[in-house]
């Protein structure tokens, strides 16, 4: 991991017919404190590929993952 060797995969598969769909941004939301680690904390960047509103779905996603660190930030700054 410290050479950045990959060391976690999540596969979601919507369109997969033989089981149930799972999608990317409930993958996102379900892994929220790791995500956020991995986003404050490592630096990671995120790609997405896919459809427009796939993407618009994994960036609401973001925001509420992210929601309660910049709620918190926001809330620091107050007298």
């Amino acid at each position: 991991q410290a050479d950045g060797t990959l060391d976690k995969l999540y596969l979601a598969f919507s369109r997969d017919s033989a089981g149930s769909k799972v999608y990317v941004q409930h993958l996102l939301l379900q892994n929220a404190e790791e995500t956020r680690q991995l986003i404050l904390e490592d630096g990671a960047y995120i790609y997405v590929c896919g459809g427009v509103k796939m993407g618009h779905d994994v960036q609401e996603a973001l925001k509420q993952i992210l929601e309660p660190v910049v709620v918190d930030n926001t809330n620091d700054n107050k007298p």
